[in-house]
Formats: structure tokens, C-alpha cells, sequence
């Protein structure tokens, strides 16, 4: 077995587990609801990156630590509606993507 066959062949075997006994269709809206708050996620963070709305950092794998130090009490009002002027939407630092990961791992 090939190592891409190896970890996809892993990686349902860890999704039939999470699933357990919930119908396959009723998982799938499960995780298209995941995959789409992680897409929107990284949206924001990319939108965050390229428009240099945070100072002092130089790679997108820093923006949403920094965006958690400077998105706090009265600046946080003014980063959601920046994000949410151009977005579309905005996800306060306590939600996004990265920050659920972090706090689950």
C-alpha cells in the first residue's frame, strides 16, 4: 500500500469512529459545516494578511496570533466591523479556525 493510500485509508477509519452510530448523510452536513467555518476562517485571516490590517508580521501563519493581542476591548469593535465591511462577516479572535485547533490540541 502506497503511503497516500496508507493515511487516506487512516483517516476514514478515524471519521467511520467519530461517526459512530450517526447516519453517513447526517455526519456529512456535520463536516461541510466544519469545512466551510475553516474556509471562512482562513478567508478572513488571508484578508487580514494581504491588507496588512495588523502591523508587524511578515507570514500568515502569524496573523491570528497577532490579531488576538490586538483585537481586544474597544479595537476589537473596529477590527469586526473593518472585517465585516469587506468580508461580509467577521469571527472575533476567541473563534476562529486556528484558536478552536489550538484549544482542542
Amino acid at each position: 500500500m502506497t503511503k497516500a493510500a496508507d493515511v487516506t485509508s487512516q483517516i476514514w477509519e478515524m471519521a467511520n469512529r467519530l461517526r459512530g452510530n450517526m447516519d453517513a448523510s447526517e455526519y456529512r452536513n456535520y463536516i461541510l459545516g466544519f469545512m466551510f467555518y475553516r474556509y471562512l476562517s482562513e478567508r478572513q485571516e488571508k484578508y487580514l494578511f494581504e491588507n496588512q490590517i495588523l502591523e508587524g508580521i511578515n507570514s500568515i501563519e502569524e496573523v491570528n496570533e497577532e490579531y488576538a493581542k490586538e483585537a481586544t476591548d474597544d479595537d476589537l469593535v473596529d477590527y469586526l466591523a473593518d472585517i465585516a465591511e469587506s468580508q461580509g462577516y467577521a469571527i472575533e479572535p476567541q473563534y476562529t479556525w486556528k484558536t478552536i485547533v489550538n484549544a482542542v490540541n
